[in-house]
């Protein structure tokens, strides 16, 4: 009977310990179940900040692309606004606003602005457009007698 005892309470304990590892287990099963849902949400923010990454580097190309046009175009318009500063520089002296007379008195007009404007084009068109590399050579000293038959009296006017 001592032996039976003995193997009755030996199954009692195994039944104990094997119990106590079939709840660890469950609850191993749990924590895997726990870090696999970890896992899977961890991978979908990977996801998430790998597209946003993605848009973030088009958006920087599209606004990199977008400022050089606007570098392009603001070089453009500055290569016209000079252009157009020696239109009307050269308008303004040949009816006599700000040009320079010659002392000839024969109605020649210095034609700086010209000269600038021409000077300034060529600068433009090599791409050395900066300050001051257009250098203004000696003025051009023009006779409109040739170009327009006025006399002085005819300008009076303006």
């Amino acid at each position: 009977m001592k032996k039976i005892k003995e193997g009755s309470d030996l199954v009692t304990r195994t039944n104990d310990a094997f119990s106590r590892v079939s709840e660890s287990s469950s609850r191993v099963g749990e924590l895997v179940a726990e870090i696999a849902a970890a896992s899977k949400e961890q991978a979908q923010g990977i996801d998430q900040v790998s597209k946003a990454v993605a848009e973030m580097d088009k958006i920087t190309q599209r606004n990199a692309s977008n400022a050089e046009e606007n570098a392009g175009a603001a070089k453009e318009m500055n290569v016209q606004a000079d252009q157009m500063a020696g239109y009307v520089a050269e308008l303004m002296s040949l009816v006599g606003g700000s040009g320079r007379r010659s002392s000839n008195g024969h109605g020649a007009v210095v034609q700086q602005g010209l000269a600038v404007r021409r000077n300034k084009t060529l600068a433009a068109a090599s791409g050395k457009l900066g300050k001051s590399t257009a250098t203004v050579p000696k003025a051009k000293v023009l006779h409109p007698g040739p170009m327009i038959p006025l006399e002085d009296k005819d300008l009076n006017d303006f």
